[in-house]
């Protein structure tokens, strides 16, 4: 039986890219995503509310479930700050 979504994993073996910085923050930008996605969904958070909590266009997190966008810094920023997400750099 096929899984019902593809996972990062399987989108990032099949891409090429110019760099590995690129490949790298783009890893970091879905890790940071589905990071979000879950704790909402653990919230039981709606996406209306999520988006005025943070001061987003709903849209916006929408296309977060899209294996096609990479959303901008800024906007993860803002979501992980309104679902309180704790992430260290190191």
């Amino acid at each position: 039986m096929s899984k019902p979504f593809r996972t990062w994993n399987d989108i990032k073996g099949e891409l090429d890219y110019a760099s590995e910085t690129k490949k790298k923050t783009i890893s970091f930008a879905a890790h940071l995503a589905s990071t979000i996605l879950k704790r909402q969904y653990s919230q039981n958070i709606n996406l209306t509310d999520l988006a005025n909590k943070a001061g987003v266009n709903a849209r916006e997190i929408e296309e977060l479930k899209r294996d096609d966008v990479i959303p901008s810094f800024d906007l993860l920023i803002k979501l992980a700050i309104a679902l309180n997400v704790e992430f260290d750099i190191k």
